[in-house]
C-alpha cells in the first residue's frame, strides 16, 4: 500500500494576515481549546482502503503529545521527543530525534507523520491565534483560510462546525488555485464520554492517490500508560 507514513521536509511558516472577516480568529481557537481540553487520550481501530488494498490500522493519543500507529507491518511512535518508524516485516527501523525544533515545526512534522491515520476533528488544526481569516457560511459552519508562505502552495481552507469545531473538510490550494490535497468527513460518530461529534470515516485526495479511512471502533478518555509509546529500536533490528 502506498502510504506516505512519513515527511520529514517540510515547510511550515504561515504569513500574517489580518482578519478582515466578521469572525474573529479568536473565536476559533477558543472553540478549538475547548473542545480539545476534554479529549486526555483516545485510540482508534480501522480500515485504511487505497485502490484495491485495503489494510487494518490502529491509532493511539495520548497527551500532551504521545502518539503510536500502526497499519499492516509498519508502526510510527512519537514520545514527545523522538520519531521511530519499524517495519516490522522487514526488520528496519529509523528513529529521528525531534527535540531540537520548535514547537511549531514539532507539531507540523507530528501531523504530516499521522496524516493518513487521522485527521483533524480527532486532532486539533494547525492553526495559530491569529494570521487566519474566517467566514460563517450557513450559520453553522465556518470556512477558514490560512494562508501559507511557500513557492507553491497559496493556503490551507478548513471547513468546521461552528458549534463543536469538528472538521468538515480540508484542503490543500496551490498559487493557481488549485486543490493539491485533500480531505472529506463522510460519516461522524458520537462520543457518549465528552458529548463531542468525531469524524468516523473520511476521504483523501492527494499526490500519493486517494485513500478512505474507516473507524471500526473508537475509546476516547480511557487511560493508556506511557511506555506504550516507546522508541526503542527493536533488539535485532538494522537502522539506517
Amino acid at each position: 500500500m502506498r502510504f506516505v507514513l512519513l515527511v520529514l521536509v517540510v515547510s511550515f511558516a504561515v504569513a500574517a494576515c489580518p482578519s478582515t472577516t466578521n469572525v474573529p480568529p479568536k473565536a476559533v481557537t477558543a472553540l478549538l481549546d475547548a473542545r480539545y481540553a476534554k479529549i486526555t487520550d483516545f485510540s482508534l481501530e480501522g480500515t485504511a482502503e487505497q485502490g484495491n488494498e485495503k489494510l487494518p490500522y490502529t491509532y493511539v493519543m495520548k497527551q500532551p503529545s504521545f502518539v503510536r500507529a500502526q497499519i499492516g507491518g509498519t508502526a510510527i511512535t512519537f514520545d514527545g521527543k523522538a520519531l521511530l518508524l519499524v517495519d516490522n516485516d522487514k526488520k528496519t527501523a529509523e528513529k529521528k530525534d525531534l527535540s531540537s525544533y520548535d514547537d511549531a515545526g514539532k507539531l507540523m512534522l507530528i501531523h504530516q507523520a499521522f496524516a493518513n491515520f487521522v485527521c483533524e476533528g480527532w486532532r486539533p488544526p494547525l492553526l495559530r491565534p491569529s494570521g487566519f481569516t474566517v467566514v460563517e457560511t450557513g450559520g453553522d459552519r465556518w470556512n477558514i483560510t490560512v494562508p501559507v508562505d511557500d513557492a507553491t502552495v497559496k493556503e490551507q481552507r478548513l471547513v468546521l462546525k461552528k458549534a463543536s469545531g469538528e472538521l468538515v473538510e480540508k484542503s490543500i490550494v496551490d498559487k493557481s488555485g488549485t486543490v493539491l490535497a485533500s480531505t472529506k468527513v463522510t460519516e461522524e460518530l458520537l462520543d457518549p464520554t465528552t458529548g463531542l461529534d468525531f469524524p468516523k470515516a473520511w476521504a483523501q485526495t492527494g499526490p500519493g492517490g486517494d485513500v478512505k479511512i474507516h473507524v471500526d471502533k473508537a475509546t476516547v478518555n480511557a487511560g493508556f500508560a506511557a511506555d506504550l509509546f516507546k522508541t526503542d529500536v527493536p533488539e535485532g533490528y538494522s537502522t539506517p
